[in-house]
This record gives C-alpha cells, sequence and structure tokens, in this order.
C-alpha cells in the first residue's frame, strides 16, 4: 500500500504506472505490482499491453484464474498475439491444467517461432512429462535467444550446463541489444604530455583507456 501511494503521489500516467508495476514485479513486491498494474490500465484503459502485462503479474503472482478472462478478452482482439497466448498457457500451467497449457504455448510458437518465452515454457512442459532431453533443447534455445539467470537455472536443472557453454555465441550476441544512454561527448580524453619526462604517466593513461576500450 505504501509503495502504491508513493508511486501515485508522483506519477499518474499509465506507462509510468505500469513501468512501476513492472520494477515493483522484479523486486519481489507482488502486492504492489498486482495494484499498480491495475491503476495502470485503468489510466489507460485503451491500451491492450497494460491490459496483457497485468494479467502477467496477476497470474505469476498466484491469481491465474483471475487473469485468464482479461487474457481470453486480449485474445479475441489479437488471436496472432503470441505473447498473449504464451501468458494464457503459463496462466492455465499455473492452475496445474497441462493439456490446456500445450495448446496455448503450441499456438504460440506457431506464430512464433523464436519467441524464447515460448521455448522455455515448452521445456517446462516437456519436464513435467517426464523428457528432460527435450527440456533441455528447450532450455538452451530459449537461453540462445533472451539470455537470462532464470533460463540459465532451468537449463542446468536439467544438467544441461555443458551445452550453454557451447552454445553459438555469435547468434547470442546478435539478440543482445545495447542501449546508448550517454551522450556522445560523456568523456574528455586527457591531452598527454609533450616531453620525456611524461613518458610514464602518459602510458599509464593510454594503458588505462586501452583496458577500458577491450
Amino acid at each position: 500500500k505504501n509503495i502504491i501511494t508513493r508511486v501515485q503521489s508522483q506519477v499518474s500516467n499509465g506507462a509510468s504506472l505500469m513501468a512501476a508495476s513492472i520494477t515493483a514485479f522484479l523486486q519481489g513486491h507482488n502486492h504492489a505490482a498486482m495494484g499498480l498494474s491495475m491503476k495502470a490500465v485503468m489510466a489507460d484503459p485503451k491500451n491492450v499491453n497494460h491490459q496483457n502485462n497485468m494479467a502477467a503479474i496477476l497470474s505469476q503472482s498466484g491469481y491465474p484464474e483471475i487473469a485468464i478472462p482479461f487474457l481470453n478478452k486480449l485474445s479475441s482482439q489479437l488471436p496472432e498475439n503470441s505473447t498473449i497466448l504464451n501468458n494464457l498457457g503459463y496462466a492455465w500451467l499455473n492452475l496445474g491444467q497441462v493439456d490446456s497449457a500445450k495448446f496455448y504455448f503450441n499456438g504460440a510458437a506457431i506464430r512464433n517461432p523464436g519467441n524464447p518465452e515460448t521455448q522455455l515454457c515448452n521445456g517446462v512442459i516437456a519436464e513435467l512429462n517426464g523428457d528432460p532431453k527435450k527440456a533441455a533443447d528447450n532450455y538452451v534455445e530459449s537461453f540462445e535467444e533472451a539470455p537470462n539467470p532464470f533460463t540459465e537455472n532451468m537449463a542446468k536443472n536439467v544438467k544441461a550446463q555443458d551445452r550453454l557453454s557451447n552454445i553459438d555465441f555469435e547468434k547470442l550476441k546478435s539478440r543482445i541489444v545495447i542501449y546508448e544512454y550517454f551522450k556522445k561527448d560523456w568523456i574528455k580524453i586527457p591531452a598527454l604530455s609533450d616531453n620525456v619526462s611524461g613518458f610514464e604517466n602518459d602510458m599509464r593513461i593510454k594503458n588505462g583507456y586501452n583496458r577500458m576500450l577491450e
């Protein structure tokens, strides 16, 4: 309640409320995340991304039965959206309905075969079905598409850590997006001295910058 009140005292638009909701969720404040996601949807009721995020947070916070009606509505509006289908699969999986979860995960995979979340959830289903080899295939493929500690741990749980060490790093690097948050002149290169007595200091500066660049 304190988190929600504090956030609402600073922001009121849907995008900012949803950003705060996701941050709260990642920090383990699930109740605050659910409340903020609902506030975001109320602030911007036509934004389907906010609705989808809210449903995903509800589902992963232990309320899949509340999330499913929202996701069904979104799926009827956007039947080709793999993320919504994936969230439906996850919600049904949380309810213990593996067959229903498979149906939606398969639908997500058909529409977007490269979706790492779909591969991750297919791995979970393979594990539940007693097929650790297929689970390992899914986890490694998911990790290649979107590396994160959770997927890495899932792969290690089915003893696929050796495969993680031999993944295609060129493919992996191409999936990592680096955003430029600094202005181009964020760093000033110091001028080197113009006499022999400054040689050692100059070399220290040059070596330091070479290490930074590497």
